[in-house]
């Protein structure tokens, strides 16, 4: 019998990205940015366009993170889920930084996942993939992401979208209705329990 395929996101899902860039941009910058201050996009909280943010965000990424600890809960979740599905990575960081991210991901989740794709950012690349079109290649039936934009176009691809987290940037968005939302990770593992019975 064929196990079912999960894909995962990495930035805020996995990995600590609202905490750990906004410390980033307030040492490199002179901000005094917050991670609860982050209500909306970065250009607009930072009021810097879309190339800029880019910009600073790839300076981030280029960075050593081993040692920065992945999101509480995921690597026991990660663990369980592993056992009983295949596991893919989707992530919107740009195709330049899969060394860097492979090898976070190798170092918390060693041999959790079956690979790791980098769609890249819409506004910062010609024409990157969707995740739902990874999802649709790689044979995925739930994609767990943070963005609603990600998880909000998977109904219509017969996707099951998991909304991850409790971020400020998360707050006022409508969800479609098939879209299930999952404050932490216990509570991701508590949605595939109740599926997998």
């Amino acid at each position: 019998m064929s196990r079912e395929i999960i894909a995962v996101d990495v930035d805020d899902v996995l990995f600590p990205f609202l905490k750990s860039f906004t410390a980033h941009h307030n040492q490199m910058y002179g901000t005094a940015l917050q991670p609860e201050g982050v209500t909306d996009t970065y250009e607009t909280v930072l009021d810097l366009p879309m190339a800029e943010v880019g910009r600073r965000i790839d300076q981030f990424h280029r960075l050593d993170d081993l040692h920065i600890a992945p999101i509480a809960g995921s690597q026991k979740a990660i663990e369980a889920l592993a056992a009983r599905h295949d596991l893919h990575i989707i992530t919107a960081r740009h195709p330049q930084f899969e060394p860097r991210t492979s090898a976070w991901v190798a170092e918390y989740f060693p041999g959790m996942f079956k690979s790791i794709t980098h769609i890249g950012f819409a506004g910062l690349m010609p024409e990157p993939r969707t995740k739902i079109e990874v999802c649709q290649e790689i044979g995925a039936s739930v994609l767990v992401d943070d963005a609603v934009h990600h998880v909000g176009g998977c109904a219509q691809a017969n996707i099951q979208g998991v909304w991850f987290g409790t971020y400020p940037y998360q707050k006022g968005k409508i969800l479609p209705p098939s879209v299930i939302a999952c404050d932490d990770w216990q509570s991701v593992l508590e949605y595939f329990d109740g599926r997998d019975r």
